[in-house]
């Protein structure tokens, strides 16, 4: 081989040898820059929570359309928070609470400093633990105290705790003659009430009439109670009178609330339509759609709970009591619940478990009337009548609207040969604006030749 036919040899060994090195060099850069992603990807992925999915079974089109929507946007900007909440106003409205968490949950913990994550997810746990929700409600209260909706509603959660310090603490300062005024007296009267307080509750009702937007039917009705409770009965049927010509305390506007209802595109029309089956008695109409619900929404105790209401309605009591102990273990916090199956359990005889039942729904919601007038009746059922007008009393103060609760009290106090105050008490039920009722005149009138009766026995004038 002669010289220039070498040196073209090498020339060409020599190119093939750094094509061969720029080829491993890039294959290098290539496979680095891959194996960079994919770690990267994969220590972004581990800070993050998955996208939630949603169950699609018997979704509308239009709610599916919206729900893959507004999904995909946060896949795709997975570190915004405004997203992230987006998606999960949207789940909440269309009855996915469990995701909805999760996405407020991840929203605040992109925007910390945003007090609406926290507020929403409150609104989700309130439905099934109380505890939590108070938690959820003070992040969103100390990140904006002066939110008013949310000094209210924290201050009512913490009423229903049975923490009437911080409730009084929480309220006091709200402005005068500001949009929230009436309500906050109104709360702070419940709170007065609760403690037993009743020159509190009317003294609060002083502090009303002298500010422009005090006065509401609910604060009259509240004083109502509080003039009975101290011993000046006229002065609470002039007060139940006075309450009439008040309009009833209007909800305080909550400016978040738009965020959720611009994600409606179905207004919940089927759990809707299974609770007005069920008010029509189309029991089992209300039960198949009832059932569908729950088995859809296994993280939401409503359905499941109105389906075993709906069953109860039917005589099957038996299942009806065991579809609510498997409710009232999955969600525990849920005072609704144990108190639907206080009342089961005592229609089929089982006294100490309803009254199990009973303290548990009380202990996490100290201010249910309802609750604890049934508890009242037990107590008597069971001879403990002195103990027994001791609850009902407290029922009737803890809810001074509810007219059935107010007959209960009577009731107890005629067992208890208390004629005098259940005269008062009935001159109070008089004065009560549901007292109109077909079943309520009704039972009115019984219960007053019941006491005509009884006072003829004591040998007094009717």
């Amino acid at each position: 081989m002669s010289g220039p036919e070498k040196l073209q040899g090498v020339a060409e060994s020599v190119a093939a040898a750094a094509a061969r090195w720029r080829s491993g060099v890039l294959a290098g850069v290539f496979l680095g820059i891959a194996v960079l992603t994919a770690v990267s990807g994969t220590l972004r992925s581990a800070g993050l929570p998955a996208v939630p999915q949603f169950d699609q079974r018997g979704m509308d089109r239009v709610v599916l359309e919206l729900l893959s929507d507004v999904r995909g946007r946060v896949e795709r900007q997975q570190g915004d928070a405004e997203v992230w909440g987006q998606y999960g106003m949207c789940l909440v409205q269309h009855d996915r609470p469990r995701e909805a968490l999760v996405c407020f949950r991840e929203a605040r913990r992109l925007d910390p400093q945003n007090p609406r994550w926290p507020w929403f997810s409150a609104m989700i746990l309130e439905q099934t633990d109380l505890a939590a929700a108070v938690a959820e409600l003070q992040l969103a209260f100390d990140l904006a105290p002066d939110a008013a909706h949310v000094r209210l509603k924290l201050a009512a959660t913490k009423l229903a705790q049975g923490d009437w310090a911080t409730t009084e603490e929480l309220l006091r300062p709200m402005t005068k003659d500001s949009a929230a005024a009436a309500a906050s007296l109104l709360e702070r009267a419940r709170a007065a009430r609760l403690r037993n307080a009743p020159s509190d509750v009317l003294q609060i009702l002083d502090e009303g009439r002298g500010q422009s937007r005090g006065l509401s039917a609910e604060l009259l009705e509240e004083a109502a109670v509080a003039a009975l409770q101290s011993g000046q009965p006229d002065r609470a049927r002039s007060l139940r009178q006075e309450s009439v010509l008040y309009p009833r305390q209007p909800r305080v506007e909550d400016p978040w609330l738009a965020g959720l209802r611009a994600f409606d595109v179905s207004g919940g029309a089927e759990s809707a339509v299974a609770d007005q089956l069920r008010a029509q008695g189309r029991l089992e109409d209300a039960a198949a759609r009832l059932g569908a619900l729950a088995r859809r929404f296994p993280d939401r105790s409503r359905p499941a709970l109105n389906l075993a209401l709906a069953r109860r309605d039917q005589g099957q009591s038996e299942q009806a009591a065991a579809e609510l102990r498997q409710l009232a273990a999955r969600f525990p916090g849920d005072p609704l619940v144990h108190f639907h199956l206080a009342v089961t359990e005592a229609q089929l005889g089982r006294i100490e478990s309803a009254m199990a039942e009973l303290a548990a729904s009380l202990r996490l919601k100290p201010d249910y009337g309802m609750a604890r007038s049934a508890y009242a009746d037990l107590l008597a059922a069971g001879g403990r009548l002195s103990e027994a007008v001791g609850e009902a009393e407290r029922a009737v103060a803890d809810s001074p609207d509810e007219i059935w609760i107010h007959f209960g009290l009577i009731r107890l106090l005629l067992a208890a040969n208390q004629v005098d105050r259940a005269l008062q008490a009935i001159d109070l039920v008089a004065a009560l604006p549901d007292v109109h009722g077909k079943s309520e005149q009704v039972e009115l009138q019984r219960l007053r030749k019941e006491l005509g009766a009884a006072v003829q026995a004591q040998g007094g004038i009717e």
